[in-house]
């Protein structure tokens, strides 16, 4: 491990931008395939290979996507549950009458 972290390029991310790269490189590569489909002939032998391509990795991505946004509202509803567990932190103001 010390030999890896001593790399330069290493040093910049700790384990969740290890994690994370890959992730974040799908999008790119809907991108990527995007851009060869545009400048592959229709006739090429790799062109229906180059869409069934694209098509499983935008569903790859959009299915990333849809779980992620899950476990922000997981996140965001227990959020909120905790903070209805906890005793409320209100003052009540002392008000005198007179009788």
């Amino acid at each position: 491990m010390d030999r890896v972290t001593n790399i330069p390029s290493v040093k910049k991310l700790d384990i969740t931008g290890f994690l994370l790269a890959p992730i974040q490189r799908l999008p790119r590569y809907v991108l990527l395939l995007k851009d060869l489909l545009k400048k592959t002939w229709n006739d090429h032998p790799d062109f229906y290979d180059l869409q069934q391509a694209l098509t499983r990795m935008q569903k790859a991505v959009s299915y990333l996507n849809d779980a992620k946004k899950k476990d922000e509202g997981i996140k965001r509803a227990k959020s909120l549950v905790q903070k209805f567990r906890e005793p409320a932190q209100v003052e009540v103001p002392i008000l005198f009458f007179k009788k």
